[in-house]
């Protein structure tokens, strides 16, 4: 993931309408409505619901674009912050989607979109996700089994066995180890906004 920022060559109005921004803004909460596997995210809807009327009241508005990187399953989000005085921030994030199909793209398109918004006007939604994520996990008993899952792939390795024989020998189920991928997925993807 990869993320640039750019302005205009003066931005004394913009940071000062982003000041009054941050004031504004206190009255309207940017709350996590939207359910993930263990956890509560802000949709971007929220986010924008949100944002509107503060940015407007302040002289500001954000505009998202998007364009591709040479390979054309990475897509880049551009946001830009533009202020009535013709100032703007910019913000533009590459990111890769986890799939390659339709769904994955779009899903990592809102992501950016999203967390590119958040990050511009440095905001957070109440009880922000690194908050659960630095919590002690709810599942500690597939955490253990994903331990020992580790452990039987290491002795594994060392007498020469096959993954069929670990899986053979192991109590961690394919369905938990692809729910803890995904899970884990989207916690790292959380880490580098």
């Amino acid at each position: 993931m990869d993320n640039i920022i750019l302005r205009s060559a003066l931005n004394d109005k913009i940071i000062h309408a982003l000041v009054n921004f941050h004031r504004v803004i206190e009255d309207y909460p940017i709350t996590k409505d939207t359910k993930g596997y263990n956890y509560m995210y802000a949709s971007l809807d929220s986010v924008l619901s949100a944002i509107r009327k503060p940015l407007a009241s302040c002289n500001l508005v954000v505009v998202q674009s998007m364009s591709n990187t040479d390979n054309l399953d990475y897509p880049t989000v551009i946001t830009t912050l533009y202020h009535s005085s013709g100032q703007w921030l910019e913000s533009q994030l590459a990111i890769r989607p986890t799939k390659s199909d339709a769904q994955g793209v779009g899903s990592s398109i809102s992501y950016a979109r999203r967390y590119s918004i958040l990050a511009l006007l440095n905001l957070a939604p109440e009880d922000d996700d690194g908050a659960e994520a630095s919590k002690p996990g709810k599942n500690m008993a597939d955490m253990m089994k994903i331990k020992e899952h580790n452990n039987n792939v290491k002795k594994a390795e060392e007498s020469g066995l096959t993954v069929g024989h670990l899986y053979a020998k192991s109590n961690v189920s394919k369905g938990i180890l692809v729910d803890l991928q995904e899970e884990l997925q989207e916690l790292w993807e959380a880490l580098d906004v």
